[in-house]
């Protein structure tokens, strides 16, 4: 007998599944894009135990009738195309016809449609392969619930990141969806409590405005731009409100979310020289091209095209960010303003003012024993220190960022004092942010943050801890709001969330470079990083270069 065998139905199901279902935010991506191409105005998506006990996705589309219902879950079963041509016509998001086949394949599924010719609704069940059809009653529109995602399939569920995780995927795709699909309600519900409500809206900057919030509609330019091939429209970022990661950087083709390289080299190549290194522009495009100049069949997620000319949708892209950068002529804050003292020498820069203040309030009682004594600040980024037995060259944004996070790990309430404003401070954040913030409220209480829920996105900031002042206080909070939730979203390590919080708060409170130090405020640093268990940051950069005298002297041929 041949070694050569004809796979099973069932495994081959599962196979391909795989392939489409590689986690339950593709769950919620494939029912969701269904809803969208049902025309459907009022999307509400509901998720339990980070998809994998429950996805539920209910729409007010077209519905179906029994016939399309029964159908609808055979493998290329669809009403988008009939031919291979229709593939570079296609306007809908989906098409492949394997979306619920595959979602029937490693869970339990449920489907309820009613069309708007039908006098009833139709419930489809289908476990394990086999379906059953029923009566049932309902509104027009669907609800489709997967149970149970790959009880099927229990090595899928081991390589699965934690609830959170998997849950922040869930988010952040539907935060999307909503941004390009303005004329649609979305409501997300994880684990009963509601995460995301928006309503329809008739324009973009409405929805970005509930969405982000004003601080960051404020910092948006506006983009057009249109050739014979291209259009791009929507909003990129003030070259100063440019982010340390890529998360802001909405893109979407033809109003499908995708990911592609070239399209993000080009925003960036846009802003050359106006944003430092390994900062990233602020961005929400939209590309409208012919169908027919892009392939979207490259892999069932659908998440990737090809562009038949690249370059371009490149230099249109970069044409479109430049064109806009040059009419609106936003002034890059890459020098610190100087202002002068009463004596009139020239003073410390203002935004130093605001941290440099923190190693005085923090810093206190080392040893009057020091262990190395400042000789000078090097282009206000280092310190250059010496010691009995050799100099240091001491990163001043990680000396410091490390001794507040020991400090702050550390601390308790009572230690950390508050100082409280006369007139509270509103802060208006995006969803996203709120959840968080609303997470770590206790713990912002036990660094001596005292700040009230005052319903939906706005918080009230009363007092803040006595190692920040009142100027950046709130930009700090956000800064580690977005930090958090980067890191939550890519962590599986649930316990370490208190020690993402209080690296963030550290990090982001830190003096910087370019940070003036008067010489009093290097020692207490120098000796304070020094006596720390490590000198790295809670990051994991380093923080120090030494080099022994004995070094030193062989350099110079003495030993």
């Amino acid at each position: 007998m041949g070694k050569i065998k004809i796979l099973s139905t069932e495994t081959i199901k599962k196979i391909s599944a795989g392939e489409v279902i590689e986690r339950p935010v593709s769950v919620v991506k494939e029912l969701v894009e269904n809803s969208i191409d049902a025309q459907a105005d009022k999307i509400y998506v509901e998720v339990k135990n980070g998809g994998k006990k429950l996805i539920r996705v209910k729409d007010n589309g077209i519905g179906m009738n029994k016939e399309d219902i029964f159908l609808s879950v055979d493998r290329y079963a669809t009403s988008k195309i009939s031919s291979i041509d229709d593939i570079y016509k296609i306007r809908s998001l989906g098409f492949r016809g394997e979306a619920l086949s595959s979602i029937s394949a490693v869970s339990k599924l449920e489907i309820i449609s009613k069309d708007e010719n039908s006098e009833v609704a139709y419930k489809l069940t289908v476990i394990n392969g086999e379906k059953k059809i029923e009566e049932c009653t309902s509104s027009r529109g669907t609800v489709v619930s997967v149970m149970d995602l790959f009880y099927n399939v229990p090595v899928r569920l081991k390589f699965l990141k934690s609830i959170e995780t998997e849950t922040s995927h869930i988010y952040n795709l539907i935060f999307k969806f909503a941004i390009s699909n303005v004329n649609i309600s979305f409501r997300l519900e994880i684990d009963g409590n509601v995460s995301l409500n928006v309503l329809a809206v008739k324009s973009l900057k409405e929805r970005l405005y509930e969405l982000l919030g004003k601080e960051f509609i404020d910092n948006l330019l506006e983009v057009k731009f249109k050739n014979e091939e291209i259009e791009v429209f929507g909003y990129i970022g003030k070259p100063d409100f440019s982010k340390t990661t890529k998360n802001y950087q909405y893109i979407f083709v033809n109003n499908r979310i995708i990911t592609d390289k070239v399209i993000s080299h080009a925003v960036l190549s846009g802003y050359e020289n106006l944003i430092p290194h390994n900062r990233y522009p602020v961005c929400i495009l939209f590309i409208n091209i012919d169908p027919s100049k892009i392939d979207i069949n490259i892999h069932p997620t659908k998440r990737e095209i090809k562009f038949i000319n690249t370059n371009l949708v490149h230099s249109s892209m970069v044409n479109a960010i430049k064109e806009t950068l040059r009419k609106e002529k936003p002034l890059p804050k890459v020098f610190p303003e100087k202002v002068t003292t009463t004596n009139n020498t020239t003073s410390y820069y203002k935004i130093l003012e605001t941290r440099t203040n923190t190693i005085s309030e923090l810093i206190k009682d080392f040893d009057a024993e020091l262990i190395a004594k400042p000789i000078q600040q090097l282009k206000l980024m280092y310190i250059l220190a010496e010691s009995d037995d050799g100099i240091y060259i001491i990163d001043q944004h990680v000396a410091h960022e490390k001794v507040l996070y020991e400090k702050l790990s550390k601390s308790s309430l009572s230690q950390n004092v508050t100082q409280y404003y006369l007139t509270p401070i509103s802060l208006e954040l995006n969803f996203s942010q709120s959840n968080i913030l609303n997470k770590y409220l206790k713990d912002l209480l036990n660094l001596g943050f005292d700040i009230e829920n005052f319903g939906k996105n706005t918080f009230l900031i009363r007092g803040i801890p006595m190692f920040l002042k009142e100027s950046n206080a709130e930009k700090i909070l956000i800064k580690v709001i977005d930090e958090v939730s980067e890191d939550f979203a890519n962590s599986n390590l649930v316990k370490e969330d208190k020690n993402v919080f209080i690296r963030a708060v550290a990090c982001h409170s830190a003096v910087r470079a370019g940070d003036k130090l008067t010489y009093d405020e290097m020692v207490k640093l120098v000796n304070e990083f020094l006596k720390c268990d490590i000198q790295y940051c809670p990051h994991g950069r380093p923080g120090l270069i030494k080099i022994s005298f004995d070094e030193i002297g062989k350099k110079f041929g003495r030993i």
